[in-house]
């Protein structure tokens, strides 16, 4: 059984936070915006990727209490992880205490969760991304065994099992903690996607212009696919590839 986690919200949509900003209270206390007031995950759960706070399967939809209070913009996981992404939660006249903050539980196998810490590490709960604390992510796409995150400027970063060149830096080594692939740098990235198979490792890259980046396998740095325009859409799975671009 696949892991499944959805989320329940109250007020705006999550696409209106821009308006959210534009609207803050001139207070210090939390404001009305699309939290989920509820996170609702079943599955395998292997090594606690739900964040049940146990490792044993969840047959039905179970509230999942360490995600509550978050306003999320995207979860997205592998075979023993997860990753949360989430927007603006707490605005003061002070203070944005939060904006486009990644989080991650579960295994830290071939060191995906981003810490640094030991592969053995097992994480029960949301934790947040340490070397992305000064960065606003705006997009995150997981692989079997890597990651990737795109931040507000632009920038794309890989880490985790560096083998089958699914990280973009050039070469076979695994990264403890989020690198910037240099092959991406002023392309102003928008959105990452990556490759589902267990054998094989793809990742995919659009820029603000629409144009589609690929690498992985024999391909150990970012190549522009010319091939295709005006990309909004990619998924990959076992060596299959699907492409949408804005002619179709």
């Amino acid at each position: 059984m696949l892991d499944c986690i959805v989320t329940t919200c109250s007020g705006r949509r999550v696409k209106d936070v821009d308006t959210f900003i534009l609207l803050q209270s001139k207070t210090t206390t939390e404001i009305q915006t699309p939290f989920a007031k509820a996170v609702y995950a079943f599955g395998h759960n292997q090594s606690n990727s739900l964040g049940a706070y146990h490792c044993n399967p969840i047959d039905t939809p179970c509230d999942i209490i360490s995600m509550r209070r978050k306003l999320i913009s995207k979860i997205i996981g592998g075979p023993s992880f997860t990753f949360v992404l989430t927007s603006t939660i707490l605005f003061s006249i002070y203070l944005l205490l939060e904006f486009g903050a990644l989080y991650s539980l579960g295994s830290n196998d071939n060191y995906v969760l981003g810490y640094g810490d030991k592969e053995s590490l097992v994480e029960n709960v949301p934790k947040r991304v340490q070397v992305l604390i000064k960065h606003v992510v705006v997009d995150v796409a997981c692989g079997d065994n890597h990651v990737l995150a795109v931040t507000a400027d632009g920038r794309c970063y890989a880490w985790g099992k560096g083998a089958r060149n699914g990280l973009g830096h050039g070469d076979a080594k695994n990264r403890k903690r989020p690198r910037l692939i240099k092959g991406l740098e002023n392309k102003n990235v928008k959105r990452v996607f990556c490759g589902a198979s267990t054998n094989i490792s793809e990742s995919f890259a659009i820029t603000d212009k629409g144009e589609l980046y690929c690498w992985g396998e024999s391909v150990a740095t970012p190549v522009n696919c010319t091939s295709v325009s005006n990309v909004r859409l990619v998924a990959a799975a076992y060596g299959i590839r699907i492409v949408v671009d804005g002619n179709y």
